[in-house]
């Protein structure tokens, strides 16, 4: 199966794969490749069988993802590209849509909501600096697996695109509306 989920944090993938957990099944996450570069983090991520992701040439990713899905496992792709400053979801990119219909994958939509929290993009300083990790206990992320969908051998990826960014929106807006996520009054909500 091929995961399609939000971003909005930096620890996305811990949550999604401690969801996944019951399942008894590891995900392979498509990432940054940069994450390969840092130091003494290559082997472990190879040896996780997780997805290096050069924006800049990412045909590499899709032909390593594709096998993966072949070999039947479950893979993660974040098809935003990024985390969204607006924490709604943004523009996808049509990766997923090529994969699912080339495999034959299922496609689970995934919103993540709660994580932003902890540790996410944001307002740089006065110096600049991004802002740090907020490691306070008893946060609580929401994590969303949707109906599987498909894309048939026809289909326009970029219209099956577009619903599914629709299907995340909605999934997303349902974890944000959720009480124990509005925010106190009085209490800065940046997100």
């Amino acid at each position: 199966m091929l995961l399609a989920a939000t971003h909005v944090s930096y620890p996305d993938f811990l949550f999604i794969q401690a969801a996944a957990g019951p399942t008894g099944r590891f995900v392979r996450f498509m990432t940054r490749h940069d994450v390969w570069h840092v130091p003494r983090l290559s082997r472990p991520m190879d040896a996780m069988r997780h997805v290096p992701v050069d924006r800049e040439v990412p045909a590499g990713a899709y032909v390593m993802a594709r096998r993966l899905l072949r070999d039947g496992e479950a893979v993660c792709s974040f098809p935003e590209a990024g985390i969204s400053y607006s924490y709604t979801v943004r523009s996808l990119m049509r990766g997923v849509a090529g994969l699912a219909r080339e495999t034959s994958a299922p496609v689970v939509p995934v919103a993540l909501w709660g994580a932003q929290r902890i540790y996410s993009v944001g307002v740089p300083d006065a110096r600049g600096k991004e802002p740090r990790p907020d490691l306070t206990r008893g946060r609580r992320v929401d994590v969303s697996f949707g109906e599987p969908v498909t894309i048939g051998p026809g289909e326009d990826l970029v219209e099956w695109t577009c619903r599914l960014g629709a299907v995340l929106t909605d999934q997303l807006e349902a974890l944000q509306r959720l009480p124990h996520h509005l925010p106190q009054p009085g209490v800065a909500a940046l997100w």
